[in-house]
């Protein structure tokens, strides 16, 4: 019986000794489990994170040092920006002061031009004033009481003025009538030279023609007809100021084509109406117009062509509204007996019995009452 007890207290002892055992072990393992319960659940937490960013933003998730290096790059992309953008501010700034310092140059180079321009401007005027003085003297011969009838006739050579040039040249563009053929042609036309006429004897029956029609007017204490000179006939005497026309006479100067075969007939004995033809539309008397491009339909040359502008006294003009063909002098007034017609003007948009007038026309029936005083020579374009 001792034995048994003895063996029953061993083993007693011995299975005590595999309890406190697998109590130690079971608080030891009680402890590893708590630890990690406590990561499985932080695990947990961290993959239901990861879940709900994975469904919100289904890009792959960028490491730390992946996201440090695209921003180093963004900040040196703004950081090469910001030296790009000073840069341009300093080169915009100093082309500033460049373009800043170029206008204050240029603004002193064109006071000086308009210095120098203005000075010039001065000079011409004045050139042009000695040159009117000039001319003036040079046409006292026509104030004489008593002019030399046997004096030489001149054919003046070329005169050297590009101012009177000019004009002429201006002056056949503006008159001429719009339109095509010679109106289209003159104003394409080249003045290359100009020659004054001067001839005492004609300059004396011309002259002798303006007092009788004077004294005429003086008689009869009235004027003549109300002026006539259109705005064309003011462009052809303001090239020759020098010459002084009468308006209570209606002394305009106004332009004759003509070939110049028949210049030196002319320049010697003035306008002759006996030679005059039967087949003007307007009578047999010496026609002229104020418009070039009509003058320019009887300047029969090739090459350099001539045209004379001519003052003339209209005195009492009779202004057509029909053809008069075959007629030697301007009608007779109906309505005034003691103011004969003088002359003849055809305006435009009249029926001349071969359709209508297009440019103006004027006709006088005696040479005495007009004065050759310039030719004009000039070219025109070649497919004109």
């Amino acid at each position: 019986q001792l034995q048994q007890l003895q063996q029953q207290e061993h083993h007693s002892t011995d299975e005590s000794e595999p309890m406190e055992e697998n109590q130690n072990n079971d608080s030891g393992s009680t402890g590893t489990g708590s630890v990690i319960s406590d990561a499985l659940s932080v695990s947990t937490e961290v993959a239901s994170l990861h879940s709900e960013e994975d469904v919100d933003s289904p890009a792959p998730r960028v490491q730390p040092a992946e996201v440090t290096e695209d921003w180093l790059s963004v900040i040196n992309c703004l950081q090469n920006d910001l030296l790009d953008e000073q840069r341009l501010k300093e080169e915009a700034h100093r082309l500033s002061e460049e373009a800043r310092a170029e206008a204050v140059v240029l603004r002193q180079r064109w006071q000086q031009q308009e210095a120098i321009s203005l000075g010039l401007e001065n000079r011409l005027a004045q050139v042009e004033c000695l040159l009117h003085e000039q001319r003036t003297l040079s046409e006292t011969w026509r104030q004489l009481d008593q002019l030399d009838q046997q004096a030489p006739v001149f054919l003046r050579p070329p005169l050297a003025d590009t101012t009177l040039t000019e004009a002429v040249q201006a002056m056949l563009h503006g008159t001429s009538h719009s339109g095509r053929g010679s109106c289209e042609t003159m104003s394409k036309a080249t003045v290359t030279r100009l020659q004054q006429i001067t001839n005492h004897s004609v300059w004396k029956s011309y002259s002798a023609f303006r007092n009788e029609r004077r004294r005429r007017i003086a008689s009869r204490q009235a004027r003549h007809a109300d002026a006539v000179r259109p705005r064309d006939c003011d462009l052809i005497s303001n090239i020759l100021p020098w010459v002084q026309l009468d308006d209570s006479l209606n002394e305009v100067m106004l332009l004759h084509g003509t070939a110049s075969q028949n210049l030196d007939a002319i320049v010697r004995d003035g306008f002759d109406e006996r030679l005059a033809g039967f087949s003007g539309l307007y009578g047999a008397g010496i026609y002229f117009s104020d418009q070039s491009c009509k003058c320019f339909q009887y300047c029969r040359d090739s090459g350099e062509r001539c045209m004379i502008v001519a003052g003339l006294v209209l005195g009492h003009p009779y202004v057509t509204s029909s053809s008069l063909r075959g007629v030697r002098q301007a009608p007779p007034n109906q309505n005034d007996s003691s103011r004969p017609f003088d002359s003849v003007i055809a305006n435009p948009g009249i029926q001349n019995g071969g359709g209508t007038q297009c440019h103006r026309e004027f006709v006088v029936f005696a040479g005495k009452q007009v004065y050759p005083e310039l030719v004009v020579w000039f070219t025109t374009p070649a497919r004109c």
